[in-house]
Parts: structure tokens; C-alpha cells; sequence
């Protein structure tokens, strides 16, 4: 699987100048639009970027994988896997639940409703 930065790099040599980027925030996410260019440049240095249409997120690189803000929150340019890591997040945090168990079907109605999808 390629990392984030290889991913940026290939899009960049296909000829974007900008790319949607979909970030997790446990069972739900937001899609904004960066500038490949200067993403690229955060890695190898402590620099962030502030993506424009996104509520407070800032983007960092580490190794070679995008972060947002503190809490590390992972950065997609795939939606649909952005999509499955949240309704799996989902599903994962209700197995300690006693009382009810979570469908599929209901964590990913819930995903789409909370990103704002439907």
C-alpha cells in the first residue's frame, strides 16, 4: 500500500495541482481540498497547513503519512476507506455494548449521516 506522501507525489506527476482529502474523526469524517505542492512540503519539517472549508484542520506530516490537528486524526485521499475506517471504528467501540449491538447497516447509515453524506 503506498503511503500518503507516495500517493500526493503520484497525483502530482499525473498533473493535479489539488486533491480532495477526507479526514476521520472516529465514527464520522470531513472532505476538503489541499494544494498537493504545498503538502508536499510539510514532510520533513514541523510546518503545518491549514486547509481552507475545513472546520479547524490542520494538516502535518509524520514519517510519511498526513495527521490532522492533535489528536492525530488520519488523513484519506481515498474516501471510500475513510468511510469503512469509520463505520469499522463504529462497530469496533460498540462491541463492549451489553445491552444493544450495532448492525453494519446502522453504523453505516450513521457514518453517512454524521459526515454529512445523506
Amino acid at each position: 500500500m503506498l503511503t500518503t506522501k507516495q500517493q500526493l507525489e503520484n497525483k502530482l506527476s499525473e498533473g493535479f495541482e489539488t486533491t480532495w482529502i477526507h479526514v476521520e474523526d472516529s465514527t464520522d469524517y470531513e472532505t476538503g481540498c489541499i494544494n498537493i505542492k504545498q503538502v508536499l512540503a510539510l514532510f520533513g519539517t514541523d510546518d503545518t497547513y491549514t486547509v481552507e472549508g475545513m472546520h479547524s484542520t490542520h494538516l502535518f506530516a509524520q514519517d510519511d503519512e498526513l495527521f490532522a490537528n492533535a489528536a492525530m486524526l488520519n488523513v484519506f485521499l481515498d474516501e471510500n476507506e475513510c468511510f469503512e475506517f469509520c463505520v469499522q471504528y463504529l462497530l469496533d467501540a460498540n462491541e463492549d455494548g451489553d445491552d444493544f449491538k450495532l448492525t453494519r447497516e446502522e453504523a453505516v447509515k450513521y457514518v453517512l449521516e454524521t459526515s454529512g453524506k445523506i
